[in-house]
């Protein structure tokens, strides 16, 4: 008689925790959001030194992830997508026409490490694991081009936009403490009663910021910050029960097993990956707001 095959991710427990604290979690990422401000409002020079500190770490995290083949040859590419990316926003005083280019380049130098491989075993999937990480690394670096905008308010709209992000996840985060039910997604320890929060303390904290200028106009990108941020950390969340539910399925992690490095890297993944996703809404909503906040001055 054959035993029906189970699913482990779809058989865990609905309400179970996840592997490491959320409210932990939930800490990092403020304290790397906290970081990021405070260079925020020294200049678009020092944001861009805290954004590249944070590309170099996230990046690694994100290979570590996604497993993928060629790993050290990603992470070179990467890392000099990174230094360039804040070198074009700079030098373009908040432009990101660059951005493309780079990622077109990046393009190529992936494409010549695949062909510069032994055995190019899973070349797709090292190209696509190159291709994210670059194309990450080139939004994080927008939120140097909005804090390069030479337009007065591009600070505060800056420090707004990442103040917003960090209030959305750790709001969130006690929410989800608080009342961890009803889920937003079978596979997920994030619940809507903290959804609901984060998206209200993006707004406020937005509005804060922004008082003395454009409140509406930052009570508005605070919310839009808040439901990029909220988003990418549902993703890590998810994807942190599936690697859980691959390790149950074969018996546990063993220290120092590959598994075992894919569940540490998720930590600073999951604090840095928000951030690094916020740029493209943050650079985009922002623009708007200065944009306003210009016509009514």
């Amino acid at each position: 008689m054959s035993v029906p095959r189970r699913d482990p991710v779809m058989t865990q427990p609905a309400g179970a925790p996840p592997p490491d604290s959320g409210l932990l979690l939930a800490g990092l990422a403020g304290v790397a959001g906290t970081a990021l401000a405070l260079l925020a409002l020294s200049g678009p020079a020092l944001l861009a030194a805290g954004v590249l500190v944070m590309q170099l770490v996230l990046v690694p995290g994100v290979l570590t992830v996604l497993n993928g083949p060629a790993r050290r040859g990603a992470l070179l590419v990467a890392t000099a997508a990174a230094v360039a990316a804040g070198v074009v926003v700079l030098s373009e005083k908040g432009g990101v026409d660059g951005l493309a280019g780079l990622v077109a380049l990046a393009l190529v130098a992936a494409l010549l490490q695949q062909l510069a491989r032994r055995g190019r075993d899973r070349v797709t999937e090292g190209l696509a694991g190159t291709l994210l990480v670059v194309v990450l690394v080139g939004a994080a670096s927008c939120l140097v081009a909005l804090r390069a905008d030479p337009r007065p308010g591009a600070g505060v709209v800056t420090v707004g936009a990442i103040t917003a992000a960090g209030a959305g996840l750790l709001v969130g985060r006690l929410g989800d403490w608080l009342m961890p039910t009803p889920l937003l997604l079978v596979r997920s320890s994030r619940g809507l009663a903290g959804l609901l929060l984060a998206l209200a303390a993006g707004a406020g904290a937005g509005a804060l910021v922004g008082a003395g200028g454009s409140p509406g106009g930052c009570a508005l990108l605070g919310l839009a910050a808040a439901a990029a941020a909220v988003a990418a950390d549902l993703a890590v969340d998810v994807g942190a029960t599936d690697i859980g539910a691959v390790d149950v399925a074969a018996g546990g992690v063993r220290h120092g097993s590959a598994d075992a490095r894919r569940v540490a890297a998720l930590r600073p993944v999951a604090a840095l990956l928000p951030y690094a996703l916020l740029g493209p809404v943050a650079l985009l909503g922002g623009r708007l707001v200065l944009g306003s906040w210009a016509a009514g001055s």
